[in-house]
């Protein structure tokens, strides 16, 4: 595998890596991924663990840290784990006219650098049609997927749809007077952005895609095994019939909204392991 490790900080207030309780340690490495042409460092926190290892693709504008939601040693304890900084957030720098194309081909990139088979690919959001991308272009690196409210229509662009014409810190101030569940801790998040042009650029292609892409007839036809968490917010969401009815399971968790690593990630979790066991047991649905 490539890459560098670092054992210093792994988030803004601690030292050192974190401790898993098992023995592993949550450290940082860099990957390096090329993306049409250009190569990007890209940061990452990294567990060593259990197959199948799980990839954890972040939403618009969070760092590997705020993908996760709470302290890396809880998250899916013994499991291998990867979760990028994606460009332009955390300690990997932007480029320019970033896509979701590009966060496919990341992907895939964080799947071989993990040289441990195929992985379980949970995308949040944005994460989600990254890791739709991959699915459908990629099968081959993917055990299972888990879409956590991933664009799938011209609705889910209900942030990046305003980032591509407002000032960013004009629309994490509106975020922030949301009393949706877990929204004033992603205005913090999106309103400590470094690389603004990173972050409209991808918005952009977010919404093209969501627009005139059919995201969700290549969702229901993926040939991997796969799963849906939607929150509160989510369950009028007009698509959930079809997902059923193609034999995607769908997860509703009360209460969690667009965020549920932030507002019931005990639950959150629990049901993407229950989903890597039935992917590791060869049971998953999907």
């Amino acid at each position: 595998m490539s890459g560098r490790v670092t054992r210093h900080r792994t988030d803004g207030n601690e030292e050192g890596p974190h401790r898993h309780a098992r023995g592993a340690d949550v450290l940082r490495t860099t990957v390096p991924v090329t993306m049409r042409g250009r190569t990007v460092p890209v940061s990452c926190l990294r567990r060593e663990g259990e197959a199948p290892p799980v990839l954890i693709l972040p939403g618009l504008g969070m760092p590997a840290m705020e993908a996760l939601g709470i302290a890396p040693e809880r998250v899916l304890p013994g499991r291998s784990l990867l979760v990028p900084d994606i460009p332009g957030t955390g300690r990997t720098p932007g480029t320019r006219d970033l896509t979701v194309e590009d966060l496919a081909t990341l992907a895939a990139a964080l799947v071989g650098h993990l040289d441990a088979g195929p992985a379980v690919v949970v995308g949040h959001s944005m994460g989600g049609l990254a890791g739709l991308f991959l699915c459908r272009d990629r099968p081959g690196l993917v055990a299972g997927f888990v879409n956590v409210e991933g664009n799938l229509g011209p609705g889910d662009c209900f942030v990046s749809r305003r980032v591509v014409v407002e000032p960013v810190a004009a629309v994490a101030a509106s975020l922030g007077r949301s009393r949706a569940a877990g929204m004033a801790r992603y205005a913090r998040t999106l309103a400590a952005v470094r690389d603004v042009g990173t972050l409209r650029s991808v918005s952009r292609s977010l919404v093209e895609h969501s627009t005139s892409s059919p995201l969700l007839t290549w969702f229901t036809r993926l040939e991997v095994p796969s799963l849906f968490i939607t929150g509160a917010s989510g369950r009028e969401l007009p698509y959930l019939g079809t997902l059923r009815a193609a034999g995607i399971p769908v997860v509703s968790l009360g209460r969690s909204g667009h965020f549920p690593m932030y507002s019931r990630p005990a639950a959150y979790y629990r049901a993407v392991e229950e989903f890597v066991e039935g992917v590791d047991r060869g049971t998953a649905a999907g």
